[in-house]
């Protein structure tokens, strides 16, 4: 008998069709304030969409949940026209075999606030439970943010159950302590619940808080206010929100409470059956329409808390770098101690013609470039954390990032773009048998423009829109939305403009140094570092292609960012200062140990193997080439004169190199002798041409330069008075006449053939005028 177990039915009764639709809201307890709200919520939504909510439950809470079970079994048997059932379930191990009976009558069946999803129900309507807990867990934090001990007063459902877990994993988290008594178990019952928070509260004296996951213990508002009142110094956060409960916040007998929405619950539990029910008739079926429904449909939670007048206080973390900066100093003394060391190195060797070749003065400003460039790390490793920080300083600081960087990186690759460029100029122009005179005026202005105009724009940035310090908020507040943490950055209005035409004017360096090194990888390590400049070029790709995706990474994250971005420009400057001293040095030690004859040596094949791709210095000399306009001391004669048309060039100076070759004439070559220049001057080897065709002058041009280069350090029985390449930037290579007797161990002892000195590169403009020096 259905009144006689529970007494507790109630009827929406309105004047509807006989076939409207009747769904039934089953609570745990009708006794229960919570569920009046779900209850309306169905007899609202009901009479909405002109359906019939019948409210059936057990008068008394009853914890096992069997009196639930019996009654819900019992109302299915006793209506033959019910259309769908909404559950909270109490316990699951009793409703389960119920539900599924339902289903096979076919009769939709879904549950809210407490659910069992083993069950055969469609659906569950309500509050994700566990997040419901860490909610309540997040409201005692906000409430005392300090953390402390705490206790649970729970119970043995699901979905108190997972309310449980929600508390305790976000305040262990928050590095809160359990008491050993706890959880408490409250089995439905109020006066339990809160016999046991005095019970905790008695033996832990100094416990925190004591946090109930449901609200029932403050419907029994008499009993709860005693014992508020008995532990003030205890936090109570509570589960719901219902009106009994904001009026004993409101008194000042609660701190906190993280509230439910049962009326929503009771509106949606109406929609959901009405679903299920039409779709079973529109597929004409009694099975259960499982696709028709989300199987979880979440309700939202409230907030209820007093604010505090004073605010508890709050640590901001403003993200100061403190002792990594010493990271940042440490990695500038490095390539202090480096450039510094390498620039010296460079200067105190200038006079070795091994160094003259590889131009010091070059050298010693990329020495000094990077050390600029590295020097960026120095403004980068201050913030607002000394107290001798104001405006002022922190704009300059901000502002010698970029001249730190640009300038630098403009001072190193504009060295590297002019020494490549010279030796181009030297190379390339001499197998044109072109005058060739490169002055330091031309070498200097280039770096001069592109330093004026980093420098301009630079300024202008300075005066109208500075980079100034500033302390941004970083994302996330606390409870009170108080801003947690805080970090420094250098802003201005608008860098983007300022930005692009440094980054373009630098591109611009970039692009032309490549572009040098790539016409000189050819010419030996000894006069171009085109190899290691490449190589220079592919690390720093590699550390951006690493580095750049890293900052965007840990942009967030300022100590991280300060630590990506000053090794980055480590890994870049001391990739510069080693890929171009190292070799310089390393080669230069094995020089200095050799003989003399053994350095001059080195010196003509690293400028014969250069030239072998010179313009004009491949392929056969041709037929009808001569050498002429030679003059030959006493006794020396021409031995044999084999014709020159299928000899190459590079056979030629190979010939040369071993002192087999002093004239060629008529086509021919003689071997054995030493030319000598007639009269006070040095007599050049002239090209003519047999049939005086413009075109193979050209030709025999091009061949007679790229002799030029290595008759000019001793080669083809002549010898070098000078190899050098001095800071006046102005390049040559001189001849004298030498005896044919005379021999390398004599010229070292007495003879000026021997001595490397600085004099202009004699470098003939024609054939018809051999004898004309040109700088």
């Amino acid at each position: 008998m259905l009144s006689l177990l529970c007494g507790g039915v109630a009827f929406l009764l309105l004047s509807l069709p006989s076939t409207a639709y009747k769904f039934a809201l089953c609570p745990k307890s009708v006794d229960n304030p919570f569920f009046d709200a779900s209850r309306d919520g169905c007899f609202d939504r009901a009479r909405t969409l002109g359906v019939e909510c019948l409210y059936v439950g057990p008068n008394v809470f009853e914890k096992t949940g069997s009196l639930q079970a019996s009654m819900v079994q019992e109302l299915m048997d006793s209506m033959d026209d019910l259309d769908g059932l909404s559950i909270s379930i109490r316990g699951a191990e009793f409703m389960r075999p119920v539900i599924a009976e339902a289903v096979a009558r076919g009769i939709p069946v879904v549950t809210f606030d407490a659910d069992d999803p083993g069950s055969e129900r469609a659906s569950y309507i309500g509050t994700d439970n566990y997040f419901f807990g860490e909610q309540l867990a997040k409201t005692l934090v906000q409430i005392r943010p300090e953390p402390g001990t705490f206790g649970i007063i729970t119970d043995t459902p699901t979905n108190i159950v997972d309310r449980e877990r929600g508390v305790r994993d976000v305040l262990l988290r928050e590095g809160w302590t359990e008491v050993q008594e706890s959880p408490q178990y409250e089995e439905g019952s109020g006066e339990l619940a809160i016999d046991q928070m005095r019970y905790l509260s008695t033996i832990y004296p100094d416990i925190t808080a004591i946090i109930p996951v449901m609200g029932a213990p403050m419907f029994l508002e008499d009993k709860w206010k005693e014992l508020v009142q008995e532990f003030r110094n205890v936090t109570f956060v509570v589960a719901d929100g219902l009106p009994v409960q904001l009026n004993l916040l409101s008194q000042n007998y609660a701190h906190g409470l993280v509230a439910q929405l049962p009326y929503e619950m009771g509106a949606r539990s109406v929609d959901s059956l009405l679903a299920l029910k039409k779709a079973m008739e529109e597929r004409e079926t009694t099975t259960m329409p499982y696709d028709v429904l989300e199987d979880f449909q979440g309700t939202n939670c409230l907030s209820h808390l007093q604010i505090p007048l004073v605010l508890p206080e709050l640590k901001v973390d403003q993200n100061h770098l403190g002792n990594l900066s010493i990271i940042g100093f440490t990695l500038f003394a490095v390539i202090f101690v480096t450039a510094v060391g390498f620039a010296v190195w460079a200067w105190s060797n200038r006079t070795l013609a091994v160094v003259r070749i590889s131009q010091p003065g070059f050298l010693v400003m990329v020495a000094l470039g990077a050390l600029v460039m590295g020097a960026t790390m120095l403004p980068l490793s201050f913030d607002d954390s000394r107290a001798q920080h104001n405006e002022l300083r922190g704009t300059v600081m901000c502002m010698s990032v970029p001249w730190l960087a640009f300038l630098g990186f403009t001072i190193t690759f504009s060295a590297l773009l002019a020494k490549t460029w010279r030796i181009n100029q030297l190379f390339m122009n001499s197998g044109q048998f072109q005058r060739v005179q490169v002055t330091a005026g031309q070498v200097a202005r280039p770096f001069l423009l592109l330093f004026a105009a980093n420098t301009i724009v630079l300024t202008v940035w300075t005066i109208l829109d500075p980079l100034r310090y500033v302390r941004l908020d970083m994302e996330g507040t606390d409870a009170w939305n108080r801003v947690l943490a805080t970090y420094g950055s250098c802003q201005s209005n608008n860098a983007v403009p300022y930005m692009s035409v440094l980054g373009a004017l630098n591109l611009l360096v970039l692009a032309k140094a490549n572009w040098q090194a790539y016409r000189a990888r050819n010419i030996k390590s000894e006069f171009s570092e085109a190899h290691y400049i490449g190589v220079t070029m592919a690390s720093m790709l590699q550390a951006t292609l690493i580095g750049v995706p890293l900052l965007f990474l840990v942009r967030d994250m300022p100590q991280a960012f300060y630590l990506t971005l000053v090794f980055m420009i480590f890994t870049v400057t001391m990739v510069i200062l080693l890929l171009i001293f190292v070799p310089k040095v390393a080669f230069t030690k094995r020089f200095k140990i050799r003989s003399r004859k053994s350095q001059k040596r080195i010196i003509a094949e690293s400028i014969a193997d250069s030239s072998r791709y010179l313009p004009g210095s491949s392929g056969n000399l041709g037929p009808g080439r001569r050498v002429s306009n030679v003059s030959f001391p006493d006794g020396v004669r021409n031995r044999g004169k084999p014709q020159l048309e299928n000899t190459s060039v590079q056979d030629f100076i190979e010939a040369a190199r071993n002192g087999h070759v002093s004239d060629v004439e008529s086509g021919g070559y003689a071997s054995g002798g030493r030319a000598q220049g007639s009269g006070s001057e040095d007599s050049l080897i002239g090209l003519g041409s047999s049939k005086g065709d413009d075109e193979e002058i050209d030709s025999a041009a091009r061949w007679r330069a790229s002799m030029e280069l290595a008759k000019g350090i001793g080669l083809a029985g002549l010898t070098a008075s000078g190899v050098a390449l001095d800071t006046t930037c102005t390049t040559s290579v001189t001849t004298q006449p030498v005896h044919p007797e005379a021999s390398d161990e004599d010229s070292a002892t007495g003879s000026t053939r021997e001595e490397f000195r600085s004099e202009p590169l004699s470098v003939p403009s024609s054939p018809s005028s051999p004898k004309e020096p040109i700088s």
